[in-house]
């Protein structure tokens, strides 16, 4: 998944079994539109993508090509996973309020009723951090604002 750690929304997310290279470039390239309405971040604008050591995120191709989209790549210090903490939070919340909560009796259930939870998560979804505001409506806020 690609969380946005403003407002914590899900922008992106791939229903696979493990990722590869043009899985995670389509989920960066996804969350680039949602967000920025174009494939690239828009010149000027700063931008980290902050991803573990899962080999998927520190392949050299997938690096290069970040770069090259206009990302600063950052990673997580090995064995940190509260460093993080967004991302580790968001997954549990999805597993405990969501994936818990459902019968699901395959992985192709879950991957079925994911986009649902995904939709439910950033649009219905009160959050705390956000003061009970779910993650469209503090974008919203803040878009007004600035």
């Amino acid at each position: 998944m690609i969380t946005d750690c403003g407002n914590i929304a899900v922008l992106s997310y791939a229903g696979e079994r493990s990722l590869v290279l043009s899985v995670v470039q389509k989920m960066i390239q996804e969350a680039l539109v949602k967000r920025f309405g174009m494939e690239r971040i828009p010149e000027g604008t700063k931008l980290q993508l902050l991803t573990d050591h899962g080999a998927e995120y520190i392949d050299k191709e997938l690096v290069a090509w970040m770069e090259s989209v206009g990302f600063e790549v950052c990673n997580t210090p090995v064995r940190s996973p509260e460093s993080n903490g967004v991302s580790e939070s968001m997954n549990r919340w999805i597993r405990a309020d969501y994936v818990n909560q459902n019968l699901c009796a395959s992985f192709e259930d879950v991957r079925a009723k994911m986009s649902g939870w995904i939709e439910d998560y950033n649009t219905v979804c009160p959050h705390e951090r956000l003061g009970g505001m779910s993650a469209r409506e503090y974008y919203e806020n803040w878009y007004k604002i600035g």
